[in-house]
């Protein structure tokens, strides 16, 4: 007759158990936490396995000082930041602004409504691209200078602009970096303390017999563990320092399930920090191409005036071509210097 699901969970336990003991004589094996998605936690402590200033809190305070950091780089005039708060109007879900180079700005509202990093670049390109954008206008509309002198006076203001937003662009890119980690650090499953030998026993135990089910019992205890039963097994398969098969992939799903039922403030503020950087993409992206057209500078141009920085908000993303043009770049800097 075959063992019971029960029975050879308590067969897999006595040796984990009698090690323990042996481990920790002062303490019975019953208090060794069955789930650590059953552990008491504190706030933004999620397994109870952390210490108390966990890694996506330290991401959260690196994240204010770079807004901090942003919103310092630049600031309008007085007299361009009322211009720029006239033209750039709140439509609800979405912002709008009519620009003197009869082009539009448009791009939705972040999906982070905190502070963040995206945010404040977004804020930084926009701040940018306007301020170049009224600029033009009044040299432009200046009957004293010549065209030539024209071009001369928005030189350094088309520079400064484009490669500000190029930064903006590089504000994305960290907030991306910290997404990606804060992302990692909510999903990430507990790993077995170096110390604590009978955990890692146990977890080759669990995986070992896992392996040695038939399909049909395998997919029994599979769905069981989908229906939020067996955390312990879910965790050893989670552990697998080689996740090659089915059920390792199923109980990675599962676990971040799990995390998401248990912890949905925290999977929401993740999925949101994702969103605002790919709608920060879009915003920049936008800004950028506008502030292109507006500096009135070719391809060459653009890409001498960023100085390789945010290339790729202003479509640079061919490596080839950026070699290409970094040369030509390199090229005529040697003959201006010669």
């Amino acid at each position: 007759m075959p063992l019971k699901l029960d029975e050879v969970i308590r067969m897999i336990r006595l040796p984990f158990n009698r090690i323990n003991e042996k481990s920790h004589p002062d303490k019975s094996s019953t208090e060794v936490p069955h789930s650590p998605l059953d552990i008491p936690h504190e706030p933004g402590n999620y397994y109870g396995l952390w210490p108390i200033k966990t890694e996506q809190q330290k991401m959260a305070e690196q994240a204010a000082e770079i807004v901090d950091q942003v919103e310092s780089e630049f600031t309008p005039s007085k007299d361009d930041s009322i211009r720029i708060h006239e033209m750039l109007q709140d439509k609800g879900n979405h912002y709008v602004a009519s620009l003197p180079s009869k082009q539009t700005l448009a791009y939705g509202k972040n999906p982070d409504e905190g502070p963040s990093v995206a945010g404040a670049a977004v804020t930084l390109a926009t701040n940018r691209l306007l301020t170049l954008e009224l600029e033009t206008e009044r040299v432009l509309n200046d009957n004293h200078l010549s065209e030539v002198g024209k071009n001369k006076r928005l030189e350094a203001v088309r520079a400064e602009s484009l490669r500000g937003i190029g930064n903006a662009f590089q504000y994305v890119e960290m907030a991306e970096e910290n997404a990606i980690k804060a992302e990692a650090a909510l999903y990430a499953v507990p790993q077995v303390d170096p110390t604590h030998s009978a955990d890692a026993i146990q977890d080759r135990e669990i995986r070992d017999w896992m392996r040695s089910l038939d399909v049909n019992q395998r997919t029994d205890i599979l769905r069981e563990i989908i229906n939020d039963g067996h955390e312990r097994i879910l965790l050893a398969l989670c552990r697998s320092p080689i996740p090659c098969g089915v059920p390792e992939k199923i109980a990675k799903q599962t676990w971040r399930d799990n995390v998401e039922r248990k912890f949905p403030e925290k999977a929401k503020q993740v999925a949101d920090q994702k969103a605002s950087v790919e709608w920060a993409r879009i915003a920049i992206g936008s800004a950028a191409k506008i502030a292109a057209k507006t500096s009135g500078l070719d391809e060459l141009g653009v890409f001498k005036a960023l100085g390789g920085v945010g290339l790729p908000a202003f479509g640079f993303t061919d490596p080839l071509k950026v070699k290409s043009l970094a040369r030509v770049v390199e090229s005529l800097a040697l003959k201006k210097a010669s």
